[in-house]
């Protein structure tokens, strides 16, 4: 657990120095894949929230 706790924060330094070098046009498509992936991923937890009452009906 501690060496996970270590990791968190390294890793996170390196994705954020990676990204300081960036013209507009890498940052922007960046963040547009980070948003469509924020949305995918609420999106796919919506609409599995929204079928489980109905696959608990069929059972």
């Amino acid at each position: 657990m501690k060496k996970i706790l270590l990791a968190l924060p390294v890793c996170a330094a390196l994705t954020l120095g990676g990204c300081s070098n960036m013209n507009n046009t890498q940052q922007r498509t960046l963040s547009a894949g980070a948003i469509g992936a924020a949305a995918g991923a609420i999106g796919t937890y919506v609409y599995d929230k929204h079928q489980q009452p109905k696959s608990n009906e069929v059972n």
